[in-house]
């Protein structure tokens, strides 16, 4: 299966194989040609976080509202943020 990678701008990556996984997806300062916009990030199925500083994780809740079955894993220091999005499971 081949993977493609599409820089987001910012720090943010969207993966597309048999998925699409957004890895660090921030979108709001988001101004350069040929970045997605969150609309066209439709399907996704998943999400991705490094660490929570807000340039990498401050537009998570939105994304998860546009996507409501879309899976977060987010490391230990940020499970407890992740839980009190109260989105999903």
């Amino acid at each position: 299966m081949s993977v493609k990678a599409t820089w987001l701008g910012w720090s943010g990556f969207l993966l597309e194989g048999s998925s699409r996984v957004a890895i660090d997806p921030h979108w709001s300062s988001w101004t350069g040609r040929g970045q997605l916009p969150p609309w066209d990030l439709t399907p996704l199925d998943g999400i991705v976080l490094s660490h929570g500083h807000a340039d990498h994780c401050g537009d998570v809740p939105a994304l998860m509202r546009l996507h409501p079955r879309a899976w977060l894993a987010v490391g230990q220091g940020l499970r407890r943020w992740g839980r009190g999005l109260e989105i999903g499971s």
